[in-house]
């Protein structure tokens, strides 16, 4: 026991452990705000939506929309717990997110939640023969909830400003029975 509290308070001493740089810890937290994190979701969202393309309803290929479906439910995951992370790196550091990203995570919301959207409307005619999609359609919608609230976590009022990028999608959500998600937009 002796050696052991020996041996650590040594190790600096000798040059074996060195202390940790501030400014590295900037550097990192620089590089994953909530911004960077959501453009990140955006371009992800992109690159997974136009690998499946427009559906063709009279021919599906289940496996490959299943895939986009599930790949889009762990993206949104993703950001979820990095947006989160990052938050709490943040605030450690005494460093908080300035209120001109508002605006800016807003729109960048909006868009997610549009792409994921209009998607999702390609499949409402094969929903009902395929019932596992419907699940991950409920995951999808499950997902862009606990994404939002996150990102109101850490920019509050960001709810309202995607609330009103996107008032004129109200019908969109009622008739892909995304309740939760209209209800928290207040559409």
């Amino acid at each position: 026991m002796i050696f052991t509290r020996l041996a650590l308070f040594a190790l600096p001493i000798l040059g074996l452990a060195s202390p940790v740089v501030k400014e590295d810890n900037k550097a990192i937290s620089k590089r994953d705000t909530t911004i960077d994190v959501l453009n990140g979701l955006n371009v992800n969202i992109d690159n997974i939506i136009s690998q499946v393309g427009t559906i063709d309803t009279n021919n599906v290929n289940v496996d490959q929309i299943s895939t986009a479906l599930t790949a889009i439910v762990s993206a949104l995951s993703q950001a979820t717990t990095a947006v989160s992370t990052s938050a709490a790196k943040r605030a450690l550091m005494g460093d908080f997110e300035k209120r001109d990203d508002l605006q800016e995570a807003g729109t960048v919301l909006a868009a997610i939640i549009t792409k994921v959207l209009q998607f999702v409307k390609q499949l409402l005619p094969i929903l009902d023969q395929f019932p596992l999609l419907g699940s991950l359609v409920a995951s999808i919608q499950t997902g862009l909830v606990t994404l939002l609230k996150g990102v109101d976590l850490v920019l509050v009022g960001v709810v309202q400003v995607v609330s009103g990028l996107l008032s004129g999608l109200s019908g969109l959500l009622t008739s892909l029975q995304f309740g939760l998600l209209a209800g928290l937009l207040g559409l």
